[in-house]
């Protein structure tokens, strides 16, 4: 791919910096399915990069990282507003920014600036479980959204794909950044613990639209650029309010992510049908719809460990998924006895 030979011609340059792109991308790369003679499907080295800008790296302690490459003339701002996010109060516990590790400018072209992160995946994959696994989701992307909007950032493409999550005590092996599936070795499928056994921390990333607003300017954009076509303001003419398109994308996450997938869910129509109001006026500003939330979670009479049917489980399936998820919580429940015995 033509995209992969800037990745490649840079290689030396990342190492300068600590940081080792995979055997593909070294000079003289000769794909390893020569020599073994093995399926190309089964050799690591054959995995392409996903999308351009974007690509992992090792640290020399071997902890796994993604690059990402920022046009400055394209998206001007980008760097310094995560920049920003990620150093404005890190220590934050409601700061849900993807944290930035290091950051530095091409060694030739001056329109280029690098951002290093650490290695997420997608928030829904693997799926969420339990109604505790929306509850716990809901909580840290409305705080993370309220704590953006706090320091006067409108994210503006906070869609599904622009969640992550920070999946290491999640995965029971290191994932391979091109196909999360797969072990880093690409030789085995990679199994997950329970979201309730561990700890999963919710981040916002890509800040290409972003703006950030100063005291006293107005609170206003145009711009019809977006993950998600489905806010009715999105217009490159008609200026519209920011901030009130976050909360009907998040809100948009919570519908089509997690209420029309699953069951068990109605508690959260309340504050979806506030969040995805067509007119702007009449949703909540992320401070009142974490307000919202609070109130409807305090007040959830479901079992927090109930298990969330898919919409399109058979009977039969659903059985069956009953039994499994009723067993593996079970057992943890005997963990959790047993570590409060040895504490």
């Amino acid at each position: 791919m033509n995209c992969e030979i800037f990745w490649r011609n840079r290689y030396e340059f990342f190492k300068a910096k600590g940081y080792s792109l995979r055997p593909r991308y070294q000079p003289g790369w000769k794909p390893s399915w020569l020599e073994t003679k093995d399926l190309l499907s089964n050799s690591e080295d054959y995995v392409m990069q996903i999308k351009w800008n974007v690509l992992d790296a090792s640290k020399p302690d071997g902890t796994v990282v993604f690059i990402k490459m920022i046009d400055l003339a394209r998206y001007p701002n980008e760097k310094d507003i995560a920049l920003f996010l990620s150093e404005c109060q890190r220590n934050d516990p409601h700061n849900h920014c993807v944290p930035i590790i290091d950051n530095f400018p091409d060694n030739t072209d001056p329109h280029v600036h690098y951002i290093v992160m650490p290695l997420l995946r997608a928030f829904n994959e693997p799926d969420l479980e339990t109604v505790e696994d929306v509850v716990d989701f809901v909580d840290q992307t409305l705080e993370g959204l309220a704590f953006m909007h706090r320091h006067n950032v409108a994210h503006r493409d906070c869609a599904n794909r622009n969640i992550m999550m920070d999946g290491r005590q999640l995965a029971r092996a290191q994932w391979h950044p091109m196909v999360p599936t797969v072990t880093l070795d690409y030789r085995h499928r990679v199994t997950f613990n329970s979201r309730s056994a561990v700890k999963v921390r919710y981040y916002f990333i890509d800040f290409g639209f972003s703006t950030h607003f100063q005291p006293g300017q107005a609170r206003s954009v145009v711009g019809s650029k977006c993950r998600d076509p489905d806010p009715p303001e999105l217009s490159d003419v008609t200026a519209y309010d920011p901030f009130k398109l976050d909360i009907f994308l998040l809100g948009n996450v919570f519908k089509k992510d997690i209420y029309d997938e699953f069951e068990c869910v109605e508690f959260l129509l309340p504050l979806i049908n506030s969040m995805v109001a067509h007119c702007p006026n009449h949703r909540p500003n992320a401070q009142t719809a974490v307000t919202i939330w609070k109130t409807i979670r305090n007040t959830l009479h479901l079992s927090l460990r109930k298990r969330l049917p898919r919409r399109t489980e058979s009977i039969g399936e659903r059985v069956l998924y009953d039994v499994v998820s009723s067993t593996s919580h079970a057992i943890h429940g005997v963990r959790d006895v047993i570590a409060s015995w040895t504490a």
